[in-house]
């Protein structure tokens, strides 16, 4: 009978988890930066929506076959600013709340000066680059083209470089936390958005600067570099988007823990005491407790 009893605890331990929680294990903390993801890809669709079905029209003679989603949100600037904004905000709170949740212990904590130092440089990078995207949206390409860019270029570099410190934070979680497969999730996105990042704003930069004076140049040479520099900035904006998702995952543990329930003691790898365990796992002796309960 004491498989019953320990079942029957166990029952009554997770009741007592949902009276006090239950919006935590629903409409858990991951939520904020998914809301962030869905303004950005918000942005990204109405914007091309509009476009096409304008007829994709060029709005400047100079323009190339292909617009910059500069040059679209500065036409529609309502739409532009309103979610650009939005996402912009989203995703710093979303940094903000992942540098708090990690501070009490609520998903995967940091436990090494390396990690604290990029998390630290990584919301720094994070709310420069929010500030310059609020900014970009309000400077438009055609009133303000030298401060647009501007703005532009400091998203850019603001974005890989939180994006960059983010990842070693990640990198250096799962040197603690071997078990827990999100980190090792996150930490795969984070690279590949990080590489493929860098890339795309070289070749963006390069692009842009051999036409910045198109009338030295063909004009059909021009419209294809333009062209394909307007791609890369979609690109850039479309992996924003997906750098804000990644948050998703570091922030989905915090769904199974609560301030009312206490967490077990997980210890770093390398150390001479008790070896590191996924994040939110029971502790040994649990685990062992429940054991006849599974062979039910």
């Amino acid at each position: 009978m004491q498989w019953l009893a320990a079942a029957m605890a166990e029952h009554k331990h997770s009741q007592h988890i949902g009276q006090h929680s239950w919006w935590g294990l629903y409409l858990h903390w991951a939520w904020l930066p998914f809301i962030g993801f869905c303004f950005g890809a918000a942005t990204i669709l109405t914007l091309i929506i509009i476009w096409l079905a304008s007829g994709s029209p060029k709005y400047q003679p100079t323009d190339a076959s292909i617009t910059y989603i500069s040059d679209v949100g500065g036409k529609h600037k309502p739409v532009f600013i309103t979610l650009g904004t939005i996402t912009a905000v989203l995703f710093f709170a979303s940094l903000w709340l992942d540098f708090q949740l990690r501070h009490t212990q609520r998903i995967p904590a940091r436990r090494r000066t390396l990690e604290r130092v990029a998390t630290f440089l990584s919301l720094v990078a994070g709310f420069v680059c929010a500030v310059a995207c609020t900014l970009l949206t309000i400077f438009d390409t055609y009133n303000y083209n030298a401060t647009h860019w501007t703005c532009a270029a400091i998203f850019f570099i603001a974005l890989l470089v939180s994006g960059a410190f983010n990842m070693v934070e990640i990198a250096a979680l799962t040197r603690d936390y071997r078990g827990d497969k999100l980190l090792k999730a996150s930490f795969s996105l984070k690279v590949l958005i990080v590489v493929v990042g860098l890339g795309c704003i070289m070749a963006f930069g390069v692009l842009m600067g051999v036409c910045s004076s198109p009338e030295n140049l063909p004009y059909d040479r021009c419209n294809t570099q333009d062209s394909i520099a307007a791609v890369f900035e979609w690109v850039i904006t479309a992996l924003f988007c997906l750098y804000i998702l990644t948050i998703c995952l570091d922030l989905y543990p915090s769904r199974r823990t609560s301030k009312h329930v206490k967490q077990p003691n997980i210890t770093p790898i390398g150390t001479d005491t008790a070896p590191a365990v996924a994040f939110g796992a029971a502790p040994p002796d649990r685990e062992l407790q429940m054991a006849p309960a599974s062979m039910v």
